[in-house]
């Protein structure tokens, strides 16, 4: 569990909001930007993001119960994201994307200023979705190689290939394509 200075650790301040649920708000200022990386980079809109990010939150708040501390909170939380974000395509399995909205779109503190989102999700789209998957969760949700093999059923090793492989790729088609080296595919 991750240890913050003079604060309680995040199974105490779990433990805590079970019994007070405004305890939780430090969890909540604890995640809330690496939660927001994580599902902007995932669906089509900051919009989208922001109303997911909020569901995802009430839904962990509500489920408080269930997280026992066997892995890190950030962990857990991510896993509720991927769910959600799950529903949220499994709702919109009709709708079509408009194109022209991702297009103005730019996400700062995910990668360097002139490499937007819509970049970012266009390279990811070009990798097979498991390799994607494994991109996401380690450079936007920031979750080491252990927890993301944890959360896919698969062990350490078999991740650190998996994303080994899947920077090479991008590599590959950035060079390919004469797009900008950036320093997040390192």
């Amino acid at each position: 569990m991750e240890q913050y200075e003079d604060q309680p650790s995040d199974l105490e301040l779990a433990q805590m909001s079970r019994e007070n649920p405004a305890a939780f708000g430090l969890l909540y200022r604890r995640y809330i930007d690496t939660v927001y990386r994580y599902v902007l980079v995932r669906v089509p809109s900051p919009e989208d993001a922001e109303d997911l990010t909020a569901h995802i939150f009430e839904n962990a708040l509500s489920s408080l119960h269930r997280f026992r501390g066997d892995s890190r909170f950030s962990t857990w939380i991510i896993q509720i994201a991927r769910h959600r974000i799950a529903d949220f395509y499994r709702a919109r399995r009709h709708d079509t994307l408009d194109p022209a909205a991702l297009d103005e779109r730019e996400a700062p503190g995910i990668a360097p200023d002139d490499l937007g989102l819509d970049t970012v999700k266009e390279l990811l789209t070009r990798l097979p979705r498991a390799k994607a998957e494994v991109v996401e969760l380690r450079v936007f949700a920031d979750l080491s190689h252990s927890e993301i093999g944890e959360m896919l059923g698969k062990s350490e090793m078999a991740i650190r290939a998996v994303f080994s492989r899947a920077m090479k790729d991008l590599r590959k088609i950035i060079e390919q394509e004469e797009i900008y080296h950036h320093e997040w595919l390192s």
